[in-house]
């Protein structure tokens, strides 16, 4: 019944975010998706490359992240969903449920089905999916399929798997980087073999530059701000030592000891394959921790795919047993005890965690992103009539500057056309290591900068205008224009 395992997956997924379908767009990220749309809340198909260079894709060395196929993909869902979020959140259903099912076909090459099932279960109790699934903005709901398929297109050595699932990855965020040096180690060993073919070379080739022309981009950019995207000091020296220093507290804290000590047996007993393999695990959870600057566990999306590495080690330390033994008079008892005691295992942390915490955030995310809409559809039903007024955007914190952004795009797709000014009066002491505090000061000036967020924005002034004001947090009202939203 090959069509079960897709059945039992779309039934739990459902399970796991089926709230996600009353959702609207929201007001973090998805104002992107509003942006993308315009005043005519929509992309043409010959529109779509045009709005992709409009990303940071068409901006090579200037921005500190580069994200070709992330932006590619996103633009091109923008033209088919448009502003619907239903469509939105069943697309990412639908990439829940086939990345469930690519695991599956990889874990039931070395497990019984049963021991596969659980696995999964096991693993989606992990408290970084409630971030992860119940947005529309992460690039990393796109690279969970997409690692699956690069891992699952290795084991079915299949390269156009392979080669998907590591552009995907790669493309979409600069820590899956880390595949490159599993990439050429593939292609490296297949040469070796006398069995790389010319299409897998080609490949290996084309995959490599384009990995060159994402890593030059993000170092000429990260060359002139001195800091990555998160704001961190670019000190790999820094970065490394921390984690050799952190790694004690690492191992005990993710229960690791078990698996290194099954991985120095079979360094012992030479069993290469698997202590190849777990070695390449260890080496990519480092990988993850130097790139987060070891602030890992953070109960977010960030942790993917760094937390999700330690069970599989565990699974390949697993089977190294199964396969050591497979030979001995006891090769039957063992195989079974190792299969009962993961059962057991994964049981029990499926029992004590359940998926609440995916619910609970689903919840609050389809009841935060309506409150939103409702804020949205209430300010342009009043104003829509009134082209003459202004729309005063009222605010004293320098953390709104993202929702600012993204109201004014969300009016804008709604067909708003009316004057948009800015109102910010923030406290006299505002620590803001971003300087979102300077960039909005200048918008009320008039002075707009160069990244066009603000371009729709005019110099506040008081005139005789008729005007409205959108509050945000909690700015005390504008006199003389009557608030008619806040978020």
């Amino acid at each position: 019944m090959k069509w079960l395992p897709w059945l039992i997956f779309a039934l739990f997924g459902f399970f796991l975010v089926g709230n996600n379908f009353s959702a609207k767009l929201g007001m973090i990220d998805d104002h992107e998706i509003a942006n993308f749309l315009g005043s005519d809340g929509k992309i043409g198909l010959s529109e779509i490359p045009k709005v992709i260079m409009t990303t940071e894709v068409g901006q090579w060395g200037e921005y500190l992240r580069y994200r070709p196929v992330y932006y590619t993909l996103r633009v091109i869902e923008s033209s088919l969903w448009r502003d619907n979020a239903s469509l939105w959140y069943f697309s990412r259903y639908l990439m829940l449920v086939v990345s469930m099912w690519l695991g599956f076909k990889i874990l039931t090459t070395y497990f019984p089905k049963i021991v596969s099932y659980l696995f999964i279960f096991y693993t989606m109790t992990m408290p970084f999916w409630p971030d992860l699934l119940t947005r529309l903005g992460p690039s990393e709901i796109y690279t969970v399929p997409a690692i699956l398929l690069f891992v699952y297109g290795l084991v079915q050595n299949k390269l156009w798997m392979v080669s998907l699932g590591y552009a995907v990855c790669v493309g979409s965020k600069e820590n899956f980087l880390v595949l490159f040096p599993i990439l050429l180690g593939w292609a490296g060993f297949k040469a070796y073999t006398s069995k790389l073919t010319r299409n897998e070379l080609i490949a290996t080739i084309a995959l490599s530059l384009f990995t060159f022309v994402i890593v030059g981009s993000i170092l000429v950019a990260t060359a002139k701000a001195g800091t990555d995207i998160y704001g961190t000091q670019i000190s790999y020296r820094y970065r490394i030592t921390r984690f050799i220093w952190d790694i004690p507290k690492i191992i005990m804290s993710r229960h690791m000891i078990p698996s290194l000590f099954i991985l120095a047996a079979g360094l012992f007993l030479g069993m290469k394959k698997q202590v190849g393999l777990m070695l390449v695990i260890l080496a990519m959870i480092a990988s993850q921790y130097i790139f987060y600057v070891n602030q890992l566990p953070s109960n977010m999306r960030y942790d993917f795919p760094a937390l999700l590495l330690f069970p599989v080690l565990d699974l390949v330390a697993m089977s190294m047993i199964i396969t050591y033994f497979s030979k001995k008079k006891l090769s039957s008892v063992v195989k079974i005890g190792v299969y009962s005691v993961m059962i057991l295992i994964f049981s029990v942390y499926i029992f004590h965690r359940g998926y609440t915490l995916v619910h609970r955030q689903a919840v609050k995310n389809a009841a935060e992103t309506r409150g939103f809409a409702s804020e949205i559809y209430k300010a342009v039903a009043i104003i829509k009539d009134k082209p003459n007024s202004v729309i005063i955007f009222n605010s004293e914190r320098y953390i709104d500057f993202e929702p600012i952004a993204s109201v004014s795009r969300f009016l804008t797709t709604a067909g708003v056309s009316n004057e948009f000014r800015l109102y910010y009066n923030p406290p006299k002491t505002t620590a803001d290591p971003m300087e979102l505090d300077d960039r909005l000061k200048q918008v009320m000036n008039g002075e707009l900068g160069t990244d066009h967020i603000f371009d729709r924005f005019s110099t506040y002034t008081t005139d005789d205008k008729p005007c409205y004001s959108l509050t945000f947090g909690p700015a005390i009202p504008v006199p003389g224009c009557p608030a008619i939203a806040k978020f």
